[in-house]
């Protein structure tokens, strides 16, 4: 189970990479919902809260470098 959710979230983040849409809460939000859960509805909501906490931890380290890299300028 753990290898197919990291496989569709890594697919997930290419998708956002590779789109123009700056939104990636509303961007993940379409995407999952377009996904047939059939059973297995809940996991949209795990899928979804997964992938905001990462992207949110990837934002917090980019910040950290741009800071880091702006400090020593």
């Amino acid at each position: 189970m753990a290898e197919v959710l990291q496989k569709n979230l890594f697919v997930l983040f290419e998708c956002f990479r590779k789109s123009q849409d700056k939104d990636f809460d509303s961007f993940v939000k379409n995407a999952l919902s377009q996904i047939d859960w059939g059973e297995e509805e809940f996991l949209e909501a795990h899928y979804y809260s997964i992938a905001i906490r990462i992207y949110e931890e990837i934002e917090r380290r980019e910040g950290s470098v741009k800071l880091h890299k702006a400090e020593e300028n």
